[in-house]
């Protein structure tokens, strides 16, 4: 095969079944993919391929794509942390609770990813905290003042007896 360029090749719809082979061996290649000549199942397939592959891949779709959504709770279903690499407003509490399902390789390391979720990319809101301590109670250390309800710090200290340091006193 002889291409004209390199781009002509990831732009050009008649190497699509090889484009989306490339993809599905390494998902990080999407990133070389100039879909605009595609069509829009095509760019659905590609870019499926790609994330099922390799979650990470998850940074070169486009968010305006159709199946966006799905792509992303692949993508953090395989690792928690692409949610940080998803646009925010395809965050959703579905999505949200894959993440923190997802990521347990133990209790301690646990409250890192509860305390890298809330204070960065994703806004707390009670349902998501209230996530965060019924996987570890001391995740409760990285709520937000305002987020915790009796219902929060109650989750808290059922699952760890510690995270009572972590409760506000009642004046």
């Amino acid at each position: 095969m002889h291409f004209k360029s390199k781009e002509y090749f990831w732009s050009d719809p008649k190497y699509y079944n090889l484009c989306k082979e490339i993809v599905s061996i390494n998902g990080e290649m999407l990133v070389n993919v100039n879909m605009t000549k595609y069509t829009e199942k095509q760019k659905k397939d590609i870019c499926e391929c790609a994330v099922n592959n390799n979650e990470w891949a998850i940074r070169f779709v486009n968010d305006k794509i159709s199946n966006y959504y799905d792509l992303c709770k692949i993508a953090v279903g395989k690792h928690w942390h692409t949610i940080s690499k998803i646009s925010q407003a395809f965050i959703t509490d579905e999505i949200f609770e894959i993440a923190v399902n997802k990521y347990e390789p133990n209790k301690h390391r646990t409250i890192f990813l509860l305390r890298e979720i809330p204070l960065g990319y994703v806004e707390q809101t009670i349902n998501r905290c209230l996530l965060f301590v019924k996987k570890n109670g001391l995740a409760l250390k990285f709520v937000k003042d305002c987020f915790k309800s009796f219902d929060v710090c109650y989750s808290a200290v059922k699952n760890n007896g510690l995270s009572l340091e972590f409760v506000p006193s009642i004046d």
